[in-house]
């Protein structure tokens, strides 16, 4: 069974003869994953250095981990600590900014104790980065391998 979320909730369910294969709509604007960013906070103790990561990364991992967690339980997905995983990445921009690899990170490391103990258990990935300004989303497609 294929278990299909997206945006508006609704909910698709397309007939396979695989149940290790789950997809993953997440619509809206991609957002790469941003490094952390350090900054200076004034306190009654004197300066301090602060480490933030940027709040449009937070929330779009948010997104993706909700995301995620809606697929798995309805497709009755379960974490499987020693399965592998082959990940299937398709990216609509609306803008040509944001690296591959970034779009990635920002997509796996929401869905590490949800759809994977953790992203070190993918050991296989591939994708296109696409450009979509009327309809930027993304989709990710996880195929379980137990071994």
């Amino acid at each position: 069974m294929k278990v299909v979320f997206n945006q508006q909730g609704i909910n698709q369910i397309r007939a396979m003869r695989d149940p290790n294969v789950i997809e993953i709509h997440i619509d809206g604007m991609p957002v790469p994953s941003a490094r952390k960013r350090a900054g200076i906070m004034r306190t009654r103790n004197g300066p301090r250095i602060r480490v933030y990561t940027a709040k449009k990364a937070e929330s779009y991992a948010s997104k993706v981990a909700t995301w995620a967690q809606l697929a798995v339980n309805g497709a009755g997905w379960k974490v499987e600590p020693k399965a592998t995983y082959n990940v299937h990445f398709e990216i609509y921009r609306a803008t040509l900014r944001g690296d591959f690899d970034n779009f990635e990170k920002a997509l796996t490391d929401p869905m590490n104790g949800i759809v994977w103990k953790d992203d070190s258990q993918i050991t296989e990935w591939s994708g296109v980065l696409l450009l979509d300004r009327k309809n930027p989303r993304a989709i990710v497609r996880v195929t379980r391998r137990m071994g």
